[in-house]
């Protein structure tokens, strides 16, 4: 892709945000998740001293958001093998299967929850456009019953001349009748 293309991409994802586009949002979050993991990875094998599994919960949390449970699940074992793979701190035996036990726990404990999370809110999303619908259309519903009672003529009295206007604020305008007197020949409009 050229730089320019990237800077198109980046600046629509960052304008529209994650959910009005959201083939392209998903298509970059996955490359921001296994960029995560590869960054992780890369530190995993560059760190000798200590263990920087959790840091593999960053993309897999990412990821639980973006895609189905199923596929951040393969992805925790995907990082537990890169992890067993490229971490220079070796154990053996029991502890070493005690050890990969705890971080795979760990890591489809976040999954799971996080991903819980993610439908939770695409769920009230779905409720709150749903009852913005129904409101829109009970307000349309209004406006229509208001348009309804509306006398659709004018009195004729002698010597008087009648004019009449309605201005709703948006669909549905609020009760109110005034009247004035203008002289001969003068329109109010």
């Amino acid at each position: 892709m050229t730089p320019s293309r990237w800077s198109t991409v980046l600046r629509r994802i960052t304008t529209e945000g994650p959910y009005v586009n959201e083939r392209m949002s998903v298509l970059v979050l996955t490359v921001v998740v296994l960029a995560g993991v590869s960054a992780v990875a890369y530190a995993d094998k560059s760190v000798a001293s200590v263990s920087i599994a959790p840091l593999y919960f960053l993309p897999l949390a990412l990821s639980a958001l973006v895609h189905p449970l199923r596929i951040s699940l393969v992805l925790s074992i995907v990082c537990l093998v890169l992890h067993d793979l490229l971490s220079p701190v070796r154990d053996v035996g029991a502890r070493h299967l005690t050890r990969d036990a705890t971080i795979l726990l760990g890591y489809l404990f976040v999954v799971v929850v996080v991903n819980q999370l993610g439908a939770q809110r695409r769920r009230l999303a779905e409720l709150a456009e749903r009852q913005r619908d129904e409101l829109a259309n009970e307000i349309q519903l209004a406006a229509e019953v208001q348009q309804s009672i509306l006398p659709r003529s004018i009195p004729t009295v002698p010597g008087f001349e009648f004019a009449a206007r309605m201005y709703p604020a948006k669909t549905v305008s609020g009760d109110y009748l005034d009247s004035s007197s203008f002289p001969r020949g003068r329109s109010p409009w």
